[in-house]
């Protein structure tokens, strides 16, 4: 990228009248609705297995768009690091474990990005099948647009306590819906905070049989890729694992 690109030029160059000087970025992060009292114990064992169980000690604290914006301005995607006063500095996979607790060996996430029917997934493990988009335009309602679901469709089925009485596969179906939430709102969390993609699920079937995978370098690779493309001059907007930007700073 140029320098005249990148949204810190308004910092050294006085821009002309006509130009728009880039403002606050939004930054897009969604919290974990873990229910009050805790996650059900027989979820828990199922989000151990996937080793991402760290995700739910994250804390839940209120975004500073301004302190990330400050830092965008400061990140060079020639070096994908920060340029600070003390020299560069970079957000690394021993941060992502330590800070977030996600895992940063084993296997790379490497899968379909493309599926014929991402609804026979959603039908498989979350037991629901959300209505195309054709169908539900006229009813405005929740639907599901290739591999994305809309939030608010899960959390209408999944946001109750497991029931009393509950089935094996009603608990796995609550360990697919945590996990969609943890990946998909967190890690690998993009502009949008109303849908989440389910590509993610398709590394935890069957749930009882878990691959390590190594979760930190994919989350890494992500958050970078957002911060090159925030730090560009008409950026309006960054996902990624911003939380972690936060607290590391």
């Amino acid at each position: 990228m140029t320098q005249h690109m990148h949204r810190s030029s308004s910092l050294w160059d006085t821009p002309s009248a006509s130009e728009e000087v880039p403002g606050v970025l939004t930054c897009r992060h969604r919290f974990i609705s873990v229910p009050e009292g805790g996650l059900d114990p027989q979820i828990a064992v199922y989000i151990a297995n996937t080793g991402l169980e760290g995700l739910l000690w994250v804390p839940s604290i209120n975004l500073d768009h301004a302190l990330i914006t400050t830092l965008v301005e400061r990140w060079r995607p020639e070096t994908h690091s920060f340029h600070l006063p003390d020299g560069e500095m970079t957000i690394t996979l021993q941060d992502m474990e330590v800070i977030i607790g996600v895992p940063v060996d084993g296997l790379s996430a490497v899968g379909f990005t493309h599926m014929q029917d991402w609804g026979d997934l959603c039908t498989e493990l979350l037991g629901h099948r959300p209505p195309n988009k054709e169908v539900s335009a006229s009813k405005n309602i929740a639907v599901m647009e290739r591999p994305r679901v809309k939030v608010r469709w899960l959390e209408e089925r999944f946001s109750n306590p497991l029931p009393a009485n509950t089935t094996e596969v009603l608990v796995q179906q609550y360990a697919w819906c945590y996990i969609l939430e943890m990946l998909g709102g967190m890690l690998f969390m993009d502009k949008s905070s109303e849908q989440l993609s389910i590509m993610y699920l398709q590394f935890f079937n069957p749930i009882n049989n878990i691959k390590n995978y190594n979760w930190g370098s994919a989350a890494q690779s992500w958050l970078y890729r957002h911060l090159c493309k925030a730090s560009e001059k008409t950026a309006k907007q960054i996902g990624g694992v911003m939380l972690l930007v936060q607290l590391w700073a």
